[in-house]
C-alpha cells in the first residue's frame, strides 16, 4: 500500500513503458492489460491484469477492484501453435530439398508480377533453366547424389542472383528466375551469359566431377507486350 507501484521493478523491460502509462493515467481509469513479469526464480511469467474502479454514492472513487491472472500456460501454447502455423507456411512455399520456392509459390510470385503488370508497373523477366541430360547422372550415379548436385546447383545460382530476383524449383530439374526492374534486354542478356558461363567449369558433389550443362529460355514482360 506504500508503494503501489512498486510491481513495476518486476515488469518485463519491453514492457514496462506500456505498463506505467496504463498505471499512471489520471485520473485512473479502468485497465485490461497483458504484460510479462519476472517472478521470484527469474523466469519470465505473463499476466493478465484487469481492474474497475469502484464509486460511493457521491460519485467519488472509493475502491478499486482487480486481478492479474498467470496466462503463461496459455501464451506459451499460443506461440507454439503460431510457431507451427509459421513452420507450415514455409513448407507449404518451400522445395523440400533445395529450400527454393517450390511450384506452387513460384506460380503464385507469377500470379503477383502478372497483376503488377496489369497496373503499369516496369518491365519483368522471366528465366526458365533447364539442366540437360540430368537423368543421365542420376542413371550413372545415383539419386543421392542426383540430389545432391540440384542443391550444389541452386546454391551456385542463388550467389549470382540479386537479393530482389525471386528464383525457384518447379520440379524435377527445371528452374525458374522472376527477374523485376530490369533495365534492358541488354542487361537481361548478361544475367543469362553469367549463368552459362558459371557451369562452364565441372562441379564436384561427393569426390565425384562432373559437368552441368544448361538450357535457358527467356520471356520479356512488360504492361502492353512480350516477347
Amino acid at each position: 500500500y506504500c508503494h503501489p507501484m512498486r510491481f513495476l521493478d518486476y515488469v518485463h523491460e519491453d514492457d514496462k513503458a506500456r505498463v506505467l502509462k496504463v498505471f499512471n493515467r489520471r485520473p485512473l481509469q479502468n485497465w485490461d492489460i497483458q504484460y510479462r513479469i519476472y517472478d521470484s526464480k527469474g523466469e519470465i511469467k505473463y499476466l493478465h491484469d484487469r481492474g474497475s474502479l469502484i464509486f460511493d454514492d457521491r460519485e467519488r472513487e472509493s475502491r478499486i477492484l482487480g486481478t492479474a491472472d498467470d496466462i503463461t500456460r496459455e501464451k506459451v501454447q499460443q506461440q507454439a501453435l503460431m510457431s507451427a502455423v509459421t513452420k507450415l507456411e514455409h513448407l507449404s512455399k518451400t522445395d523440400s530439398l533445395t529450400g527454393l520456392a517450390n511450384r506452387r509459390e513460384i506460380f503464385s510470385q507469377l500470379s503477383d508480377e502478372i497483376a503488377r503488370m496489369d497496373r503499369g508497373q516496369q518491365t519483368s523477366t522471366l528465366v526458365y533453366i533447364d539442366l540437360n541430360k540430368f537423368k543421365e547422372i542420376n542413371d550413372k550415379y545415383g539419386h543421392k547424389l542426383g540430389d545432391k548436385a540440384l542443391v550444389t546447383f541452386s546454391e551456385s545460382m542463388s550467389r549470382l542472383l540479386r537479393d530482389s530476383d525471386r528464383f525457384g524449383r518447379i520440379g524435377g530439374d527445371e528452374f525458374v528466375i522472376l527477374l523485376s526492374n530490369i533495365e534492358s534486354k541488354k542487361h537481361i542478356d548478361k544475367v543469362a551469359q553469367k549463368i552459362i558461363d558459371e557451369f562452364k567449369e565441372p562441379i564436384m558433389v561427393d569426390g565425384v566431377t562432373f559437368y552441368v550443362s544448361i538450357s535457358i529460355g527467356i520471356a520479356i514482360t512488360s504492361h502492353a507486350r512480350a516477347t
